[in-house]
């Protein structure tokens, strides 16, 4: 989601049972729409830990899925990680 949303998410969750997370594998080299400089694959991270240490999720189990496992091969013979 665009970070200016994030912080309205929290306060949503109190009863939340489960995490999934959804990070694509091929956006490794490709920026975010809103903010050019910063790297799709870095800002999932970010996004990842900042929610596994988020206080409202402490007792929820959290699965972790990575998408696109197609388009990051093929990008695995023309670009560099």
């Amino acid at each position: 989601g665009q970070r200016s949303e994030r912080k309205k998410w929290f306060p949503l969750f109190d009863d939340v049972t489960a995490i999934i997370f959804v990070a694509a594998l091929s956006e490794y080299d490709q920026k975010l729409q809103e903010d050019p400089r910063a790297n799709r694959m870095i800002e999932a991270i970010g996004l990842f830990k900042m929610i596994v240490n988020h206080d409202a999720f402490t007792k929820a189990p959290f699965l972790l899925f990575f998408s696109k496992k197609d388009l990051f091969e093929e990008k695995l013979s023309t670009s560099n990680i």
